[in-house]
């Protein structure tokens, strides 16, 4: 979220997390609390006379956060982004201008998908490892 105005140096989460309550009511007519926010945190080096963004995460079921990580990683060549509002959860894809809305009978489809191969090599056990020999000097 940008545009949130007040930002200040060590500025707490509980503090971010009251300014963004008070506009989201405020401007946008979406009566929230506090509490339906999980944490609410400004991102970056704080400048003096700068306004930092803010990210926010809401207070997701472990149902939908698995859901939103598959949504974010299971599907890299067709998942622009994902995100969760106000517990629903949405994507945008490749090709798209609108985000969809995941609706709770494909949550099975996006668990079921495979999860993408690691891009870094398998770490070597010490089994594996060969001793190295040093010839003597002579």
């Amino acid at each position: 979220m940008t545009g949130v105005p007040g930002d200040q140096d060590r500025q707490s989460s509980i503090a971010v997390t009251t300014q963004v309550v008070s506009l989201v009511n405020r401007y946008l007519n979406i009566p929230i609390n506090e509490s339906d926010i999980d944490i609410a945190h400004r991102l970056g080096k704080f400048k003096q006379g700068g306004n930092r963004p803010v990210i926010i995460n809401d207070d997701l079921t472990k149902l939908n956060a698995e859901v939103l990580s598959s949504a974010r990683l299971k599907d890299p060549q067709n998942v622009v982004r994902a995100w969760s509002f106000e517990g629903s959860i949405y994507v945008l894809f490749k090709g798209n201008q609108q985000a969809v809305q995941i609706k709770h009978a494909d949550y099975k489809s996006w668990l079921e998908k495979s999860w993408p191969k690691k891009l870094f090599p398998k770490r070597r056990t010490s089994a594996q490892w060969e001793p190295k020999t040093f010839a003597a000097k002579a």
